[in-house]
């Protein structure tokens, strides 16, 4: 199991790695949103990598329900 090493300077969460902390700090700062969906006509953007990749499951899940109907 990986040590909690860095440390949210805002709310004290801890993450196991530094990139989890940086997506987390976009959620204080009111950073942009650098993860955009990049499927075709959806203008979609998010602060969390982790929440795009939600999003683009959703695409697919759509995509594969439409083949099979």
């Amino acid at each position: 199991q990986r040590p909690h090493t860095s440390l949210c300077s805002h709310c004290g969460k801890r993450f196991a790695l530094k990139q989890y902390q940086r997506d987390h700090l976009n959620i204080h700062t009111g950073a942009s949103q650098p993860y955009k969906c990049n499927f075709q006509g959806c203008d979609r953007a998010f602060r969390q990598g982790s929440k795009l990749w939600m999003h683009i499951r959703s695409h697919k899940v759509f995509i594969v329900n439409k083949v099979k109907t």
